[in-house]
């Protein structure tokens, strides 16, 4: 497909999602309040919401998805010049295994009566460790550049 047509295209679904997006809004805005309690909507107001809260992960999973199809055609018809892409990936991967590996399973008695399991634990902490990680590599990446820049 001609990459002026899918331009075209996208720019019509953005244009689209987002007038039913604003229109939502407006109708959510200027919704009518129940008279009996101001400061509620009414049973009338309540589904608009839900429509545009559908509309919104719709929306939000539609782009998500466009943006991997898109990534891994280029990735695909690329393959030489996405060597740096592939190398991170297998480095997120691999900082996901260490902080797999790192986090704990133990459940709390207070979180087995909210019902987190072991797994459940295990990847909550995965996810901790795993955001610090990348934290500290993104602080020493950081202060290695300013280091290199004075050096030079």
């Amino acid at each position: 497909m001609d990459m002026k047509k899918v331009e075209l295209i996208g720019n019509v679904l953005k244009v689209v999602i987002g007038a039913v997006g604003v229109i939502l809004c407006l109708m959510i805005i200027f919704a009518d309040k129940c008279p009996d309690s101001p400061n509620e909507l009414c049973d009338s107001t309540i589904p608009i919401i839900g429509y545009a809260t559908n509309l919104s992960f719709i929306a939000l999973m539609l782009c998500g998805a466009i943006a991997l199809l898109f990534g891994v055609v280029y990735f695909v018809g690329h393959v030489k010049q996405s060597k740096g892409t592939l190398f991170g990936l297998v480095g997120l991967g691999v900082i996901a295994g260490i902080s797999y590996a790192m986090a704990a399973d133990e459940v709390y008695p207070e979180w087995e009566k909210m019902d987190v399991t072991a797994q459940v634990s295990k990847l909550s902490g995965m996810g901790i460790n795993f955001v610090l990680i990348l934290l500290a590599l993104a602080v020493l990446t950081a202060l290695f550049s300013e280091v290199t820049k004075l050096a030079k």
